[in-house]
C-alpha cells in the first residue's frame, strides 16, 4: 500500500531570527501504463490520479520558490526587527538555561555519589530532588520560551507576513489536500479486491498487488523553538 505524504508544517522560530523553507522531492515513478497489474480499472485510474497529483505537487513547489523565500525573509526581517524586545528575553531564557543545566548536573552527581557510597536513603532524597529541579527546569524554560513567542505572535509585521506566506502557500495545501482525497479513493477501490482475495478458493492465484507511485517528501517549514 503506498504511503501518504507527511504533513507540510509552518512554524516560526522563536529564540533565533534564523528561517529556513525547504522543498525536496523524491523521484516520481514511471507513468502507469494500461498493461499495468493492479487489481482493477478503478485501482489503476486511481493510481494515475495520484502520479498526476505528484506531478502538479512538484511543479507548484519549483514555481512557488522564489515567492515563498521571499515571504521567509519578510517573516526573518519582521523578527529581527523585535530584537529591542526579544534580546533581553532570549538572554535570560539563555541564563535560565545554563543555570538549571549546572543544577540538574549537581544532582546527578549527587545521586551517583550516594549511590556509590552504598547509601540508599541518601540516593533516594537526591533522586527525589533531581526529578524536582528537572520539572522546575522544564516549566521555566517553557516559560522563557512562551514570553519570546508572544512577542513574536502579536507583532502586526510577522502577523502580515505569516499570513503572506500562508496565502502564497494555497496552491501547494491544495495539492496535498488532492492526494489525500485520492489515497482515500484507493483504499475503498483496494478494499473489494482485498477481500476477494481473503477468501478465494485454495489454490486460487492471489491478484497481484497494486504497485503505486512513491510519494514525494514534501516539507516546508520553519523550525520551532
Amino acid at each position: 500500500m503506498p504511503r501518504r505524504p507527511g504533513p507540510i508544517s509552518l512554524t516560526l522560530e522563536a529564540l533565533e531570527a534564523r528561517m529556513l523553507l525547504s522543498g525536496t522531492v523524491q523521484p516520481l515513478a514511471a507513468p502507469i501504463t494500461p498493461g499495468t497489474p493492479v487489481a482493477s480499472v478503478a485501482v489503476q485510474a486511481d493510481l494515475q490520479r495520484i502520479n498526476a497529483d505528484q506531478r502538479q505537487l512538484h511543479a507548484d513547489l519549483k514555481s512557488l520558490q522564489p515567492l515563498l523565500r521571499a515571504d521567509q525573509q519578510a517573516i526573518t526581517g519582521a523578527i529581527s526587527a523585535l530584537s529591542g524586545l526579544l534580546d533581553p528575553l532570549r538572554a535570560k531564557y539563555q541564563a535560565d538555561s545554563k543555570s538549571w543545566r549546572a543544577a540538574v548536573q549537581a544532582d546527578l552527581a549527587a545521586v551517583t555519589q550516594a549511590q556509590d557510597a552504598g547509601d540508599s536513603g541518601a540516593a533516594a532524597a537526591r533522586q527525589a530532588t533531581l526529578e524536582s529541579d528537572r520539572a522546575t527546569q522544564q516549566t521555566v524554560l517553557h516559560a522563557d520560551e512562551a514570553r519570546i513567542q508572544a512577542v513574536i505572535t502579536a507583532d502586526p509585521t510577522v502577523q502580515v507576513a505569516k499570513a503572506q506566506l500562508a496565502a502564497d502557500l494555497a496552491p501547494v495545501t491544495a495539492d496535498r489536500a488532492q492526494i489525500e482525497k485520492d489515497f482515500r479513493q484507493l483504499e475503498n477501490d483496494l478494499e473489494p479486491a482485498c477481500t476477494a482475495g481473503a477468501g478465494r478458493a485454495p489454490g486460487a492465484p492471489q491478484a497481484a498487488p497494486a504497485a503505486a507511485p512513491p510519494l514525494m517528501n514534501l516539507t516546508a517549514e520553519l523550525p520551532a523553538p
